[in-house]
């Protein structure tokens, strides 16, 4: 039986819950100490958090454009690839982006002169 097993006891699960609630207390304890520590050091060094705000919405907006150009890089990407899908389905099809045959006649009249 799985509940027989001595670590599933009263006793044990008791001594397991005091010590979690010991290292939680010790981690929380910690966890002060280093901000507080934090704090004085920020302070010792004349860090000014107006100018970390500040640098910090620099890199948001920074990494905003990132995403952005990103998302249209990809975007171009997708209409790309479904332009080529468009085009190998149908061979007849004429390709937007390459000169339509007067208009290469035409240049290769001008060119001709």
């Amino acid at each position: 039986m799985i509940l027989a097993h001595p670590s599933l006891q009263r006793d044990k699960i008791d001594e397991t819950m005091d010590a979690m609630a010991s290292a939680t207390s010790d981690a929380r304890d910690i966890d002060e100490a280093i901000k507080i520590g934090g704090d004085v050091a920020a302070a010792d060094a004349g860090i000014d958090e107006s100018e970390l705000e500040e640098e910090l919405r620099a890199l948001a907006k920074e990494f905003e454009r990132e995403r952005e150009d990103e998302a249209e890089k990809e975007q171009r990407a997708r209409l790309e690839e479904e332009r080529m899908k468009v085009l190998e389905q149908r061979p007849d099809a004429v390709d937007p982006q390459e000169p339509s045959k007067e208009v290469r006649e035409q240049r290769q009249a001008v060119h001709d002169i």
